[in-house]
């Protein structure tokens, strides 16, 4: 199984991939990029499991369309996972 990790912060990246080096995982393929243009790069169906890490989920109020987990990301992220 081929696993796509996508991270937008360059030193988040750098620790998963020498954490998956680490564990001798090679089935992992690195992507920097905002997670939220993962729609946009996939076609419909293309996608098993999206899984979404989230560190810091306290934003402001103000912030919440940004959200990785809002119900219009969610819906995104509906149309190209397998169903």
């Amino acid at each position: 199984m081929l696993l796509i990790a996508v991270e937008k912060v360059p030193d988040a990246m750098a620790v998963a991939m020498e954490r998956c080096r680490d564990e001798d995982l090679g089935n992992v393929f690195f992507i920097e990029a905002d997670a939220a243009l993962v729609p946009g790069m996939c076609e419909a169906g293309e996608i098993v499991s999206i899984d979404i890490n989230v560190w810091a989920p306290c934003f402001k109020s103000n912030q919440a369309m940004t959200r990785l987990t809002q119900h219009y990301s969610l819906t995104k992220y509906r149309r190209v996972r397998k169903e």
